[in-house]
């Protein structure tokens, strides 16, 4: 959704000239602000390897300090593990949902491979929002 938005508010400023259509975002070296929700400092390190340079990357490990973070920044993309020990991955997904400045943020949910029960809980929890 939010590329869909971006491209229209491109072609947008083209047609009325205000954008060089040769310039691009990615041309533009344009970063994403992405954060992360885990609490395990090894997937930290490896979505952050895999995402730095080219955005910008902050991680947190508790419901609170992701609450707050997504309240007070700007972010275009949150990453949620559902594997966290501390609590409910699905619950803060909603919580995250319910607040002006997170609800058209893109989540992305990630899911330990053969965990069955997480897989089920996100099927149903999604089909509640889309």
């Amino acid at each position: 959704m939010m590329t869909d938005e971006l491209r229209m508010r491109e072609t947008t400023g083209q047609s009325m000239g205000l954008l060089d259509p040769a310039s691009t975002l990615i041309e533009a070296g344009i970063a994403g602000r992405i954060l992360i929700v885990e609490d395990r400092p090894e997937s930290v390190a490896w979505f952050s390897g895999a995402l730095q340079p080219a955005n910008e990357v902050s991680a947190v490990d508790t419901f609170e300090e992701a609450l707050v973070r997504v309240r007070g920044g700007d972010y275009d993309l949150i990453v949620v593990s559902l594997g966290m020990r501390g609590f409910d991955g699905l619950r803060l997904c909603s919580q995250l949902r319910s607040l002006p400045e997170g609800r058209n943020v893109p989540i992305l949910v990630v899911v330990s491979d053969g965990d069955r029960r997480s897989s089920t809980r996100l099927s149903r929890w999604a089909s509640t929002i889309i």
